[in-house]
């Protein structure tokens, strides 16, 4: 009961807590959780010992964010000692607190271990079909290796430029030059999860002037994206991004990173499943050559036959009176069951709004014998 107590806090110890997770917002470090204490500092190589396996990028992911699921299940339970409403006040505050502590916790995901590569949990658009977005990537490719040190210019190809102009406009100038700078082989990448504003690092002159004409070069190739895609009018299509995650990285929710929340994400299990599922697909495809058609424009629809649903009725009136080739009946029963009979084997598509199933206005067997939809 002590333990539990301790998620109803006192205000000023309350305070203390949200005023250090907001100034974890404005910080490009993950912080350093309650449950574990992690080094992030690591050497121009990157090299780790066993020892050091727990301040790995992803183990110190994976500690942050069991500590804030035990932290908030800690505080669901300790709501049963909330008796006044001071208590009350305050458990909730310290909901809110945990709160604020995820939302930093997501950005700075977003913001340290992807950076500028964030685009890559945007799915792609229809761009990609267009010659002229193929050669302005391609384009910039090639601007960009003239740019670059010989030593870089493998790393420099059309689907990393993809991704880095999928999350351009979510990604700040920083990021970008630090993006830049690791394709140029002067930044580890590691150095992303260390706090980037305040312990920078320090290009030569040189570097700077590179890495500038670079990002202009990144910047200028966005805006004619952008005007390739309105002038082909391109919008997103019905396509989704795939996780395959490992099992330490299984529990982190990638899908509530702030660039991720507009986007449609699904997990599954390994690339064997992805192709299964595809064969599945392929093989219904196949199939479905025989399967018959159905014209929507040929719609039969019965609408508030019973007079006791007047805001269903003005709700759907305007929407299915404008569609030239619908027709039924509206605020109206059927005036005999042959012209229902009639309808249910002429129309593709019956469509009642009423209470209940509408049965007695149709005959059951009729429906089951129809091809209706």
């Amino acid at each position: 009961q002590k333990d539990q107590r301790k998620y109803i806090p006192q205000q000023d110890q309350l305070q203390q807590d949200i005023q250090l997770n907001t100034e974890l917002g404005h910080q490009q470090d993950l912080y350093q959780s309650s449950s574990t204490t992690t080094n992030t500092n690591t050497n121009d190589n990157n090299d780790t010992n066993e020892n050091d396996k727990d301040q790995r990028p992803f183990m110190i992911l994976y500690n942050d964010f069991q500590y804030i699921m035990n932290e908030s299940k800690a505080i669901i339970s300790s709501g049963k000692y909330v008796k006044n409403k001071v208590d009350k006040v305050n458990w909730w505050s310290a909901r809110r607190s945990l709160d604020l502590f995820l939302s930093n916790y997501l950005k700075n995901i977003e913001n340290n271990c992807f950076g500028c590569w964030k685009g890559i949990f945007i799915h792609d658009d229809n761009s990609l079909q267009q010659d002229e977005y193929i050669y302005l990537i391609e384009e910039c490719v090639i601007q960009l290796k003239k740019l670059c040190p010989n030593k870089a210019k493998n790393m420099i190809e059309e689907t990393i430029i993809h991704v880095l102009c999928k999350g351009f406009s979510n990604s700040t100038k920083e990021q970008v030059l630090y993006g830049l700078a690791y394709l140029c082989g002067w930044y580890p990448y590691s150095s992303f999860y260390n706090k980037i504003s305040s312990n920078p690092i320090h290009f030569t002159k040189k570097q700077d002037s590179i890495l500038e004409k670079m990002y202009h070069l990144i910047k200028e190739t966005c805006i004619q994206i952008n005007t390739v895609k309105t002038n082909n009018k391109i919008k997103n299509n019905d396509t989704s991004t795939i996780l395959i995650l490992s099992k330490e990285l299984q529990s982190i929710p990638w899908e509530n990173l702030p660039i991720a929340q507009d986007q449609k994400i699904s997990r599954v299990p390994n690339l064997a499943f992805i192709l299964s599922q595809y064969e599945v697909l392929k093989s219904k495809e196949q199939q479905q050559e025989n399967v018959p058609t159905y014209n929507g424009k040929n719609t039969f629809y019965i609408v508030n036959p019973g007079q006791d649903i007047p805001k269903t009725q003005d709700y759907f009136h305007d929407t299915f009176k404008s569609q030239i080739s619908w027709h039924g009946l509206m605020g109206k029963k059927p005036s005999n069951d042959k012209l229902i009979a009639n309808e249910l084997t002429q129309s593709d598509f019956y469509i009642y709004c009423g209470h209940g199933s509408g049965s007695k206005y149709y005959n059951r067997e009729k429906i089951s014998q129809s091809s209706l939809v």
